[in-house]
């Protein structure tokens, strides 16, 4: 079971939703510099050093290995087909 952590309210960088706890499928507790995704928007964030999401620049989001970058990819994918009403599983 994914648990949550509790983190300092802080708003999504790309739509303002307000968000105060961040789960990891392995029940890692997030930290600074750890990437989410939002839930109301699928845009990518980044915890900073007050663990506020901020957006994530460009050069480090490259410097991440693909395998990684393609793993955010088809969760944004997926996200955006559960918010679609076109996905056949339960959400």
């Amino acid at each position: 079971m994914v648990e949550a952590t509790r983190v300092p309210p802080s708003a999504c960088p790309w739509c303002g939703e307000m968000h105060d706890e961040a789960e990891s499928p392995s029940g890692r507790a997030a930290t600074v510099g750890d990437i989410t995704i939002c839930f109301d928007c699928t845009g990518v964030a980044q915890f900073d050093g007050s663990m506020m999401l901020a957006k994530i620049p460009p050069d480090e989001w490259a410097a991440l290995p693909e395998a990684v970058r393609d793993d955010y990819h088809r969760t944004r994918a997926l996200l955006l087909l559960m918010k679609s009403g076109r996905w056949g599983g339960q959400a």
